[in-house]
């Protein structure tokens, strides 16, 4: 999907008469070359109703032939009626079968028609006529990643019992599209073309305007808004306002050329309750590309974000998710693009952050899906992200499904053209909006408690965070303060990863890991206990990591220990560089004592860095039997195996402190 149309998928279905006016009575007065001449000037500006009009007939006259066919199978490919596409290409592909790209784009079309079985049929076939004679790498990745997006759809369905998703009613939805939903309260602000015509003068064409819809005991009714983004000469759309109401940002689009709209981001604050001027935004928008669809964020630090789409240089291709972050002054830096991990050689539009679950909602054609652009989710911030999940059916299908948004805990809005929205001519030509209610919100209790290792001080004074596990990076979604017995409490979400880490002034950090995967029903879970240590340099004895005798290897059982304590400590905090320390007992000499400890201590390093704590934060000692902690033998003179057990020990303690792991950067 080209730029212009993720940026303004509306403005393409509004037909521009030129030079005839192409009613029906009127063709069969105009000669053939006219009426091809019209049907490619037509296609060339992007009017792809009226060059099919001027196809069907030139078809009609003319009879079958590969270039007429080709042209008109192309202009409702782009159109996305992609029922007529897909009559056109099946017999396109039927009659000239060395042409692939008619293979292709009909096994594609299967796809947006919700037939993922036909589609891979249909793209194997391609894969063996055409890629194992010639192969091309780009080629053969589009057509895995369409296999797998079909192989999701089968497996996943578009069922879900939790779910249900109804079509906003025709007074919202108009014949044209609706993009970028975005609640507030009790309002719905929403971008549309309100009018039900099909073909304009080019002086007459209508441009996209922001919309307010209230809904009042089950009726929508829409409303003017009175913000100051009102332009009548250029599309507005993609309203969206900060967590305080107090910003607000949304696109302004200019054709630029019969097939692309470059857009800017404005940016207006409310002062003393008055909403000023709105104002390009600075150090964002760029001449030469399109800066389209913000939304605004908090980082971990409380810093506002805003993403942003574009195509400027330093993506990773096509459209990109960026970011820009507000700094002290109030001012917005310099963009950056998200990375990897959010982007793909594709499309990635339309994101919409939910700052309490630290999650990012957004549209891709870069990654598996049901359709062409799903919808899918991924954790984290900036350039720190989990792996992207898609949202699977009914949220998805396989048409364009685009702007998820959460309106509160069980519900939320988002924009589709699936079978069934409004048109004024194919089925699946323009996007509405859609609402989503979850039927059931399935909520995970945790229960927890904290204490001290050295009785004493106060509990309620520990400061208790519920963390989602990014595997490199864990982003906070909730804080709490236990009570003065040290019982905490959260609220998480299924089929998350979490830690809960602890602090105190004066205490190691304490973590423990959560994992709610798999759970399909609300229910309770209960951690395990977190002991604080005081922030020492003294050693700190690790009871319980043993070794076969008399030798260096850890044991499972040991293996065990270290992961609930050395490792746990080391990972909830990542500035200290601490020792690893053997001991033994006095049996044996000096040499081979020291010699065996040092490789026991080197064996605890080396597991701690097997589980990815970094090499440069452990430090491995072997003391041998110079640092005793109990008798080896009785004032008799006899043994004394309880002490031996004792001084037969393995400790840690803090040596030096590294620069800090967890600064947040927005900019480098």
């Amino acid at each position: 999907m080209n730029a212009f149309k993720i940026i303004f998928f509306s403005i393409v279905f509004l037909g521009l008469s030129r030079d005839v006016q192409a009613q029906d009575n009127e063709l069969r007065l105009i000669p053939d070359w006219k009426i091809k001449s019209l049907a490619k000037t037509a296609e060339m500006d992007g009017n792809w109703y009226q060059a099919a009009n001027y196809y069907e007939e030139l078809l009609t006259r003319t009879g079958e032939n590969q270039e007429t066919l080709a042209s008109l199978a192309n202009v409702y490919w782009n159109s996305k009626d992609y029922l007529n596409a897909s009559d056109y290409y099946y017999q396109l592909f039927q009659d000239y079968p060395e042409e692939g790209i008619y293979l292709l784009r009909y096994a594609l079309l299967e796809k947006h028609l919700g037939k993922p079985e036909s589609a891979i049929y249909y793209l194997e076939r391609y894969q063996r006529k055409f890629l194992n004679k010639e192969p091309n790498e780009e080629t053969y990745q589009l057509i895995r990643k369409e296999i797998e997006g079909c192989e999701l759809a089968i497996k996943k369905g578009n069922f879900n019992p939790l779910l249900e998703v109804h079509r906003l009613p025709n007074n919202v939805n108009y014949p044209h599209v609706e993009i970028s939903p975005f609640p507030q309260g009790d309002t719905l602000y929403y971008a549309a073309i309100r009018t039900e015509k099909l073909e304009y003068e080019e002086s007459e064409v209508p441009v996209s305007k922001v919309y307010m819809a209230v809904e009042t005991d089950s009726i929508w009714r829409v409303f003017n808004h009175n913000l100051p983004i009102a332009n009548e000469k250029v599309n507005i759309g993609n309203l969206v306002f900060n967590d305080e109401k107090n910003e607000l940002a949304y696109t302004q689009c200019e054709r630029e050329s019969p097939t692309y709209y470059r857009c800017e981001i404005y940016h207006a604050k409310k002062i003393n309750g008055v909403w000023k001027e709105p104002e390009a935004l600075k150090n964002v928008n760029q001449k030469k590309y399109t800066q389209t669809q913000p939304t605004f964020a908090k980082g971990p630090d409380g810093t506002q974000l805003i993403y942003f789409v574009s195509d400027q240089p330093g993506g990773q291709g096509g459209l990109d998710i960026w970011y820009v972050a507000k700094d002290k002054s109030g001012s917005y830096r310099k963009p950056k693009n998200c990375g990897k991990k959010l982007n793909t050689p594709g499309n990635e539009t339309c994101p919409r952050y939910h700052n309490t679950s630290k999650t990012l909602y957004f549209s891709s054609n870069g990654l598996p899906g049901y359709g062409n652009m799903d919808i899918f989710s991924i954790v984290g911030y900036a350039t720190k992200w989990a792996s992207p999940q898609n949202l699977g059916g009914p949220i998805n299908s396989g048409a364009d499904d685009l702007y998820y948004v959460i309106k509160d805990s069980v519900s939320g809005f988002f924009t589709s053209n699936r079978p069934g929205v409004n048109s004024l001519q194919s089925g699946t030509c323009c996007d509405d909006i859609f609402r989503f209610r979850i039927k059931e919100l399935v909520k995970v209790s945790v229960e927890g408690t904290v204490d001290f290792v050295i009785p004493g001080d106060d509990k309620s004074k520990v400061k208790v965070g519920l963390y989602k596990d990014l595997g490199e990076k864990n982003v906070l979604v909730a804080e709490t303060t236990p009570n003065e017995t040290g019982e905490y409490k959260f609220t998480a979400e299924p089929d998350q990863n979490y830690k809960i880490l602890a602090e105190k002034d004066g205490y190691l950090k304490g973590m423990k890991d959560l994992s709610t995967k798999g759970v399909k029903k609300s229910k309770g879970m209960e951690v395990a206990k977190i002991n604080l240590l005081p922030e020492t340099n003294q050693p700190i004895v690790i009871r319980n990591i043993y070794y076969p005798f008399d030798k260096d290897y850890l044991t499972d059982a040991s293996k065990i220990t270290i992961d609930t304590t050395i490792f746990e400590i080391l990972d909830a905090n990542k500035t200290i560089k601490v020792e690893i320390s053997s001991h033994t007992d006095w049996f044996g000499t000096d040499s081979y004592n020291e010699d065996l400890s040092q490789r026991r201590a080197q064996s605890v390093v080396d597991y701690l860095i097997k589980k990815g704590i970094p090499a440069e934060r452990l430090v491995a000692k072997g003391y041998g039997e110079k640092q005793p902690i109990a008798p080896n033998q009785n004032p008799d003179g006899s043994d004394n195996p309880v002490g031996r057990a004792k001084n037969r020990r393995t400790e840690f303690r803090i040596v030096g402190y590294l620069p800090q792991y967890e600064e947040i950067i927005y900019e480098e």
